[in-house]
């Protein structure tokens, strides 16, 4: 079972964004993910948010000021409590915060730079209430700080970014510039901006979540101890990625739990034991509700085609539409996919043979 220091443990929310009342109670404390499922425009996000002002608090300061996240004015209200080294602890109730301070970090699904420095002073969860992102500038210059101010640490974040960006076969610094080696292209040195999008998004996202989590705090990476939301994990990221990315931040970070939103149901695929999962409804009656689906169903032992159209997901015609209903004899019902084009092909042969006969 590992040890989570901060993990969340229950929340009720009143009238915040379409919620009218929604809670759930005992959540696992060994969960090093939290997956929040749900159609477009069902309540994820705000799901998401609510989460967030329970764990930091109904306000956040900016340079015009205070703004407030949560309008108590309508009657919203927020009671979260977490799990801290497995004893309960409220940070959100009766209109109170902070009862214990959690390090938590709330992306939204812009996850690109927005120019800030590293010294600015922002709100750690800006980025799930804004509509540019409020990222740190790209991690490259962290990279080219600890080339000279810290090998042991450079040669870990390297490592770990050469397993996340696994198209990379070296990250190395050359007259104060960051370069990256593909390994389509050993003898090409490359500056971050000329990195596919995808490796660019991981460098500034995960980058910035180190930085906020305060990584140079520690002696190593995997002492990182924090709570991080991200709202649609599976932004920009190919299915391979979606699959071994949930594996290898709890490898990397095994003393933070992560709470993310995803319409796919690849990262489930990936996540590991004891992952949650939380599937998000929507009705005029009763407002956004919320009901777990890992303590029913086994996820980690389901295959894709399960998770698809089990209540998670609920997309019950697995069927391509450019196949007639009236002739659903040409799906290939094989469990993989060398296995069906093995059939497809010997099909292929079978049938011209059969035709070369009955013209002869």
């Amino acid at each position: 079972m590992p040890n989570i220091p901060y993990t969340l443990n229950e929340f009720t929310i009143y009238n915040y964004q379409g919620i009218k009342e929604t809670t759930l109670k005992d959540l696992p404390s060994d969960a090093s993910w939290i997956f929040i499922t749900g159609e477009n425009g069902i309540g994820k996000t705000s799901l998401l948010r609510a989460i967030a002002i329970g764990l930091y608090g109904d306000s956040y300061d900016e340079d015009s000021g205070k703004l407030q996240l949560l309008n108590k004015n309508r009657g919203s209200k927020i009671e979260l409590r977490v799990k801290r080294n497995n004893k309960r602890f409220w940070v959100a109730q009766n209109d109170e915060y902070q009862k214990i301070k959690v390090p938590v970090i709330a992306y939204g699904p812009i996850r690109i730079p927005s120019g800030a420095q590293r010294s600015t002073t922002q709100s750690n969860i800006k980025s799930l209430f804004s509509s540019n992102g409020d990222l740190f500038d790209n991690f490259e210059f962290e990279i080219e700080r600890l080339s000279y101010t810290s090998k042991d640490m450079f040669k870990e974040v390297t490592n770990f970014f050469l397993q996340l960006m696994d198209n990379i076969k070296e990250i190395n610094v050359k007259d104060k510039k960051v370069v990256f080696i593909e390994n389509d292209e050993p003898k090409v040195e490359k500056t971050s901006d000329q990195l596919a999008s995808g490796n660019r998004m991981l460098l500034t996202w995960i980058g910035d979540m180190l930085i906020r989590l305060g990584y140079d705090e520690y002696d190593d990476l995997s002492q990182i101890e924090g709570i991080v939301i991200i709202d649609e994990f599976d932004l920009h990221l190919h299915p391979k990625w979606q699959k071994r990315l949930p594996k290898l931040l709890s490898q990397q970070f095994p003393k933070v739990q992560f709470i993310a939103s995803t319409h796919s149901p690849i990262p489930l695929l990936g996540a590991v034991e004891n992952t949650v999962v939380i599937k998000v409804d929507r009705s005029k009656e009763g407002g956004i509700v919320v009901k777990r689906w890992d303590d029913k169903i086994p996820v980690n032992r389901l295959l894709p085609n399960a998770i698809f159209d089990s209540p998670i997901f609920n997309l019950e015609d697995l069927i391509s539409s450019s196949i007639s209903r009236d002739d659903l004899s040409k799906i290939l019902t094989e469990d993989n996919f060398a296995e069906a084009l093995f059939n497809f092909m010997l099909k292929e042969k079978v049938d011209k043979l059969k035709k070369k006969e009955d013209n002869e």
